[in-house]
């Protein structure tokens, strides 16, 4: 089966961002704090390597720290949630998994978003949300 969308990768101030058999896997570290600005960054470098095509996301946050409200309702815009299929959040320390359970309760994402503790497993729920061609 031949990939839409061919492997990059695309490192910004506080993100990496690979874009693997279709799925998009953006690491941020929070180490030195992210700004709106930051974040935006991070949604273009995402829909740059998606060529503007909606993306199954796995994501990772390195030195977890709380954003603003801004920074943290920012996905669920109308902007930038056209472009996300799936989110699949690897919960690496406990308060990064606090905020997620937040985000979702609070923010109500317009698109699956889940928790997950193993990636293999995050990568398979994924999966379920590919379109097919």
């Amino acid at each position: 089966m031949k990939s839409r969308m061919k492997d990059q990768n695309i490192t910004t101030k506080n993100a990496k961002l690979s874009l693997e058999d279709e799925i998009l896997h953006l690491t941020i570290d929070y180490k030195n704090g992210i700004t709106i600005d930051d974040a935006k960054e991070i949604v273009s470098a995402a829909i740059k390597l998606s060529k503007g095509e909606k993306f199954l996301c796995i994501m990772k946050s390195l030195n977890y720290s709380l954003p603003s409200r801004e920074v943290r309702a920012y996905p669920v815009h109308d902007e930038v949630a056209k472009y996300i299929q799936a989110i699949a959040f690897i919960a690496i320390n406990p308060v990064a998994n606090i905020a997620a359970r937040f985000f979702i309760k609070i923010s109500k994402p317009p698109f699956p978003f889940k928790l997950f503790t193993d990636e293999e497993e995050a990568i398979k729920w994924l999966k379920n949300f590919q379109i097919k061609k």
